[in-house]
């Protein structure tokens, strides 16, 4: 798309002016020689559900709402939304956005919190906690020469569509995850004395000759993990080079048990 885009005739006229002034050495920016409407959606996409409806309507209440990144600057959303009344949820909600859209970019060097406890509208890989007090924010760093643009779009009620206005990139990007460790879930135990044999689920925990103490799961346990986030960027080459983006935590969720003890001569 930029090779076609490429204006060939003006770089070449450039090119000769600037051997005709025994010019040396001198930087070409790929940018000049390219038509303003070569910026398109279509890089990313990112899309954040199940979000408060009265936010959906508020943020995009003209249509879309906008935030630009300038080159070679480390972005703040903080600092970028300052002039606007935003909760520190709806921050995190733009901010969760953010993250999944600039996953597979040049971006680099992440820096951010993540919510302990997953919100509705998180999920893993677009999990962004913001808090303006405790100066939680969400920045990365922006390494190419030119602005991008990120337009917010309503796509549904309770939906937030996120896209990514920049000149087609050079490289390729692709992202993998890694497990790096496992987070084993603890069992909790209720007493409870209406679960007895007869309970469906029911099992006998332990049993000595003086009682009896049957046990049921109500809700089972799920491990958590610690998960790197692998960027690979491949080259016009054919060359590849990975890098950790970021990791990110998923709390382990307990089994809950309930149980109850019966002595064995019915009492």
């Amino acid at each position: 798309q930029i090779i076609v885009g490429l204006n060939i005739e003006s770089f070449i006229s450039h090119l000769k002016n600037d051997m005709g002034s025994l010019k040396t050495f001198k930087t070409y920016f790929l940018k000049d020689f390219l038509p303003e409407t070569l910026p398109s959606h279509s890089n990313n996409l990112a899309v954040v559900s199940h979000v408060p409806a009265d936010f959906v309507n508020t943020l995009v209440q003209s249509g879309v709402f906008q935030i630009s990144v300038q080159p070679k600057t480390r972005f703040s959303l903080l600092d970028t939304l300052k002039n606007h009344n935003f909760t520190n949820e709806q921050l995190s909600i733009i901010a969760s956005g953010l993250q999944k859209l600039f996953r597979d970019t040049p971006m680099t060097n992440f820096i951010f919190d993540q919510n302990p406890v997953l919100p509705t509208w998180a999920s893993s890989g677009m999990n962004v906690r913001i808090l303006k007090v405790n100066n939680y924010d969400f920045s990365f760093y922006n390494p190419l020469e030119y602005p991008l643009t990120v337009t917010v779009y309503k796509e549904s009620d309770t939906e937030l569509r996120f896209t990514l206005d920049s000149y087609p990139f050079i490289s390729s990007f692709s992202t993998t995850t890694s497990i790096l460790a496992s987070v084993p879930y603890q069992e909790i135990y209720v007493e409870d004395e209406t679960v007895n044999e007869m309970t469906t689920g029911a099992e006998v925990w332990e049993e000595t000759p003086e009682d009896i103490t049957y046990r049921v799961l109500v809700s089972p346990g799920v491990n958590g993990s610690i998960i790197a986030y692998l960027r690979t960027e491949t080259l016009l080459t054919g060359e590849t080079e990975t890098l950790s983006l970021y990791e990110e935590e998923t709390m382990a969720v307990n089994a809950v048990y309930h149980y109850y003890t019966y002595l064995k001569d019915g009492e």
